[in-house]
Formats: C-alpha cells, sequence, structure tokens
C-alpha cells in the first residue's frame, strides 16, 4: 500500500542521497524513513518523513514488518537449495535509555 506523504524540491542539486535503514527512524515523532543527501556545496542535509496525526504517540499501525538483520537460512542450507522464510522484525517503542544503543 503505499501514501502519498509529501514532496520535497531542492534549491540546489546534489551529488548523492540516500535513505537510511528503517531501524533509525524515530517512532515517538512517527517518523517512517530518513535520508541524507550531500549537497554540491559540501554540506550533508538530513530529511525527515513523518506522518502527521492528531492522536499523537506511537502508532503500530505506521510500522508493518521488515526484513531483520540476521540471516534466517544457514549458507550450506542455501547452497542446497532449502528455501525458508525470511525473519523480520517489528519496531516498537522503545524506552528512551536504549533509543542510543
Amino acid at each position: 500500500m503505499l501514501t502519498y506523504l509529501a514532496t520535497n524540491t531542492f534549491s540546489s542539486t546534489h551529488k548523492a542521497f540516500t535513505i537510511g535503514a528503517k531501524q533509525i527512524v524515530d517512532v515517538n515523532k512517527n517518523e517512517v524513513m530518513r535520508a541524507a543527501r550531500a549537497t554540491n556545496s559540501n554540506t550533508v542535509e538530513v530529511l525527515s518523513m513523518t506522518i502527521p496525526t492528531r492522536i499523537g504517540g506511537f502508532n503500530q499501525d505506521y510500522y508493518p514488518p521488515f526484513a531483520a538483520n540476521e540471516p534466517s537460512n544457514t549458507a550450506e542450507d542455501w547452497t542446497s537449495g532449502v528455501d525458508v522464510e525470511p525473519k523480520t522484525m517489528q519496531l516498537s517503542l522503545a524506552p528512551k535509555a536504549k533509543m542510543g544503543k
């Protein structure tokens, strides 16, 4: 399901653009994507895509499960043709003490 969020226009050109991993978004602010762009003036701009909400706070519906950072299959099983469902992970509201780790 795709939902239109916003259009970003830039006043200057850029050298590079990248979208960050899902794990770096700030779920407390309903951020669904974070990106960075390197401009031609040798600066890096961080872009934040958030979902406006009247309710406020964390909403699990904004964060569907996504591919985990660990393999779901061993190399030996993969080369022998064993099919395994990929491991997924779910973002949740983490305590502030764990946010920086």
